[in-house]
């Protein structure tokens, strides 16, 4: 398989910005590799996770941008752009790239677990996060630490219901900084190892800047958080006046297809919070071989979460 990936270096960016030119990537003509190192310090929430600030289009937990942390974003025209990815892998495919060009920068192994987080050892240096959109388009965003944490110091202690378990109590470490364009190139170049088939250019533009997802609200009562394995997940409704799902949100620190969330939110319109007809649309829905949400273990917690915002 081939491909040319193109890269680009941004300076003197601010954190929405940069989040919005990440975003972009995944309107350019190929494979499209952005870098920033925003010059404000900002929180970001994750694509699904309920709250008010600024938001990325990945899921996840949230994650720190701003001096001291790199931000990486790959944009995708389809997942099995770079190599064979079947559908419920997105993440464990192309995060090699990623591997390549970190292992280089800190100099001995970087891994992936299989969790939402990239580490030297047993030490997390970056936080990583995938969505693919309604046309089957991929972004990978990275957010890698390189003097400053990746994610806000209460994420590792994972003491709250709403606190994700990223690190699984494994404090946060760093690589070392260096020139912006530098880091970036060694990224490209790791995807170019990684790959084999794949070479690298630098752009010649910024990606185009995309809207941020909207929040999720827009509901009347939400149910409690429930832990999952990257965090928590939620449910929020809305119920007519016949008792029937009216409007529903899901949200939480998991990663999902958009087309999957949209189609479950849509098809549960208008059936009667029961678990039975709940755990039936769930299915049909998110069942094996059909949409996919990752960080959740047992489609059962969805319905828990639908049925208890419903008697709320």
């Amino acid at each position: 398989m081939s491909a040319t990936l193109a890269w680009i270096a941004d300076h003197g960016v601010d954190a929405r910005t940069a989040l919005a030119r990440g975003a972009g990537t995944t309107r350019a003509d190929g494979v499209s590799l952005y870098g920033a190192i925003a010059s404000d310090d900002a929180l970001v929430l994750g694509r699904w996770q309920r709250g008010d600030g600024l938001r990325r289009a990945t899921g996840g937990p949230s994650a720190r941008i701003g001096p001291g942390v790199l931000y990486l974003a790959l944009g995708l025209p389809q997942p099995a752009a770079l190599m064979e990815c079947p559908p419920d892998r997105i993440l464990n495919r192309n995060v090699r790239g990623f591997l390549g060009g970190l292992t280089t920068l800190a100099g001995e192994p970087v891994l992936y677990f299989g969790r939402d987080w990239l580490s030297r050892g047993k030490t997390p240096i970056a936080l990583i996060g995938w969505h693919r959109d309604l046309e089957g388009r991929v972004l990978i965003e990275a957010f890698v630490s390189i003097g400053a944490p990746f994610a806000p110091p209460r994420d590792f202690a994972a003491v709250s219901p709403r606190s994700s378990k990223q690190s699984r109590g494994h404090a946060p470490g760093s690589i070392e900084p260096g020139d912006p364009d530098v880091m970036i190139e060694a990224i490209a170049r790791g995807h170019a190892t990684r790959f084999p088939g794949t070479t690298i250019t630098r752009a010649s533009a910024l990606p185009t800047a995309l809207e941020p997802p909207p929040p999720r609200d827009g509901v009347v009562s939400w149910s409690a958080p429930v832990e999952v394995p990257v965090g928590i997940v939620e449910a929020g409704v809305t119920l007519d006046d016949e008792g029937r799902l009216a409007r529903v949100r899901l949200a939480g620190d998991f990663f999902a297809d958009e087309r999957a969330i949209t189609a479950l939110e849509t098809d549960l319109i208008g059936i009667a919070p029961e678990e039975h007809a709940i755990g039936r649309t769930i299915d049909h829905v998110l069942g094996p071989g059909r949409g996919v949400i990752e960080g959740v273990t047992s489609l059962r917690t969805l319905q828990g979460a639908l049925l208890d915002a419903s008697r709320r």
